[in-house]
């Protein structure tokens, strides 16, 4: 996660706005119900009931982004069940951090419009983000 994120940083200029605080987080309806009022991607490093690794996936635009899948699955809670695959179900978020993009990244998609930051600024949602991070 902490390579991803500096990947985001360096490579992209893009921020963080601050670690999840994942007791917010702990079922699969409660990630898909708060992350669907979110618009900004959202990095997640989540642990399965089988394995005790963690596998890095982001949230965007009601999308599971994953790149170790070929296909992109929405966000709902049938596939955060499977996030961490299909024989290995979801058990908890270890980490997880909002990504704001920078200028650049939004003109190289061609989409410079306010992404959800002045929203988000002034929504209850800070609750579930960490303090001090």
């Amino acid at each position: 996660m902490e390579k991803c994120i500096w990947i985001l940083e360096k490579k992209f200029n893009c921020r963080r706005f601050g670690y999840l605080n994942t007791d917010h987080f702990k079922t699969s309806a409660s990630i898909v119900e708060k992350l669907k009022q979110v618009r900004l991607p959202v990095l997640m490093s989540v642990v399965g009931q089988h394995t005790m690794y963690n596998h890095v996936v982001v949230i965007w635009r009601d999308m599971i982004i994953d790149f170790e899948s070929r296909h992109v699955p929405t966000l709902c809670v049938r596939n955060v069940e499977q996030i961490c695959g299909p024989k290995n179900p979801y058990l908890k978020i270890s980490r997880g951090c909002m990504i704001l993009p920078s200028q650049k990244m939004k003109y190289s998609v061609g989409d410079r419009s306010d992404w959800g930051e002045a929203v988000l600024r002034d929504r209850s949602c800070k609750l579930w983000f960490k303090k001090g991070k």
